[in-house]
């Protein structure tokens, strides 16, 4: 039997490979569509699926230029991707959900108050991956038009950690408006503090105090007190 050359072996390898994740592909595709049809059915309005998307692909571009990258590609797909590409998803569903011309809710307040207990660990996850355009952009679509206190105050501690001097300044003035809203919010006056201290504001003195005596027992006591002395 014929030995078949390495090189068209790979050929051949590479061909199985590429039919294999295009049909994957076009599954997702499918699934897609059938995505729309019960949104079509449903109370919802179908144009958020399309939405969701476009924001995807705007929290990419906004961390791309905080990173100073290109933007990428979003209408290619690599070899070995799963999915469409993202431009591809944004288009078709955009088109279906104009086409179907359907108003409806968004679930909105639903998934605001199932998150309540979360978003404070998630929004700190957040600020950590070191992101700071895409992650700031990310705050600011959670906002919307109103700019609650947890957004205040996590976009207090975005700023205060890239640290420049007129972000310093910025960080001060959300953690006020968070407490503006929660004067129980003790982190909020630790994170005031630390902006104010390093901005060689006098004030900061007391708006750690003021920390320590909302929260005795804060793990950093000890490190906040003798910042204070």
């Amino acid at each position: 039997m014929p030995t078949i050359p390495c090189a068209r072996r790979n050929r051949y390898k590479n061909a199985a490979f590429g039919s294999i994740f295009a049909f994957s592909r076009e599954q997702e595709r499918q699934a897609d569509l059938l995505s729309m049809a019960y949104l079509k059915a449903s109370s919802y309005d179908p144009r958020c699926f399309a939405d969701l998307w476009g924001r995807v692909m705007d929290e990419a571009d906004a961390t791309a230029r905080g990173r100073r990258q290109r933007s990428t590609r979003y209408d290619r797909v690599a070899f070995f991707a799963t999915h469409p590409a993202t431009l591809e998803r944004a288009t078709y569903l955009r088109e279906l959900a104009i086409a179907m011309d359907k108003s409806g809710e968004d679930g909105r307040a639903r998934l605001d108050a199932a998150m309540v207990a979360w978003r404070p660990q998630l929004l700190a996850d957040q600020i950590k991956l070191n992101d700071f355009e895409g992650t700031d952009y990310l705050l600011g679509e959670l906002a919307g038009a109103q700019w609650t206190a947890d957004l205040l105050f996590a976009r207090g501690e975005l700023y205060r950690s890239r640290g420049n001097p007129r972000d310093l300044v910025s960080a001060a003035g959300f953690y006020r408006a968070a407490l503006e809203q929660e004067p129980s919010n003790a982190d909020a006056y630790r994170g005031l503090g630390l902006a104010q201290m390093r901005s060689r504001d006098p004030a900061a003195a007391d708006s750690l105090r003021r920390y320590l005596a909302m929260k005795p027992n804060a793990v950093d006591s000890a490190m906040i007190s003798t910042l204070i002395q």
